[in-house]
């Protein structure tokens, strides 16, 4: 047998990436390493938390001040995790980091305040993490900002304002539920 013989040549495509509108996030390229690079030999972080914050950065030049509020409501229903609950078990975890980093630098407590717009309750980003049953995100939102707890969505028609321990429980979100009451003080 010889040489040539023992081995299959497989032609191989070019994987094309989608640059759409629908990407949440840009591609890491060269830029990326770059500054994630930069960011370690600074000293101080690890490599993951360097990529991290450097995801974080692009992901507020491209959303703005939303980033936090993309991350949360729109990565969960996005294609890659739409119908896939063991997969965003997982994103959680990456989300979570991200907003420890986010919310580390909100020195203006902008999140504080923050309501989603774009949907007439005007929720807060803790009750689009209640919702989606983000125990860990929830817990680094009522870290920052305890008084979150207690802040209800806007009433629209006939529906009541909601806390976000409602949210969970009307998602049937117990874990968050359970958090979220664990950090509400009684009345006195």
């Amino acid at each position: 047998m010889s040489q040539e013989s023992k081995y299959t040549s497989v032609e191989m495509d070019e994987k094309k990436s989608n640059k759409g509108n629908n990407d949440l996030e840009q591609p890491f390229d060269e830029d990326f390493w770059l500054k994630v690079q930069d960011k370690f030999d600074s000293g101080g972080r690890s490599w993951s938390r360097a990529m991290d914050e450097v995801r974080t950065e692009r992901l507020f030049e491209k959303h703005g001040k939303n980033y936090l509020l993309v991350i949360i409501r729109d990565w969960p229903i996005s294609d890659k995790y739409r119908d896939q609950p063991d997969l965003v078990a997982s994103l959680e975890y990456l989300i979570s980091r991200f907003t420890e980093i986010i919310l580390e630098k909100d020195t203006d407590e902008d999140y504080k305040y923050f309501r989603n717009e774009e949907d007439e309750t005007r929720p807060t980003l803790l009750h689009l993490a209640a919702a989606q049953n983000f125990n860990h995100v929830a817990a680094h939102l009522v870290r920052h900002y305890p008084s979150l707890v207690y802040k209800e969505t806007e009433v629209v028609g006939e529906h009541r304002g909601y806390l976000p321990v409602e949210m969970a429980l009307m998602a049937y979100k117990d874990e968050t539920a359970a958090f979220l009451i664990s950090q509400m003080k009684p009345d006195w």
